[in-house]
């Protein structure tokens, strides 16, 4: 019985270390990727709040209700 616990101990050690890596290179990928996305969300921040205009875009009139 002692031998299963210790090997168990042994495992679980294993585990968290591998857990930890997995962790670490998760927080890396995140970060790469939202370093990518950063110019993309940018960009679409100044269209949406008309700081950029967009070329080859008509802006639609405004439709005149008649009543």
């Amino acid at each position: 019985m002692c031998l299963r616990i210790a090997l168990h101990v042994v495992l679980q050690s294993r585990h968290k270390k591998l857990e930890q890596q997995f962790f670490e290179d998760r927080a890396a990928l995140v970060d790469k990727y939202h370093q990518l996305y950063k110019p993309l969300y940018e960009k679409r921040y100044e269209i949406v709040n008309g700081i950029t205009e967009v070329e080859g875009v008509k802006t639609p009139r405004p439709r005149t209700r008649i009543h």
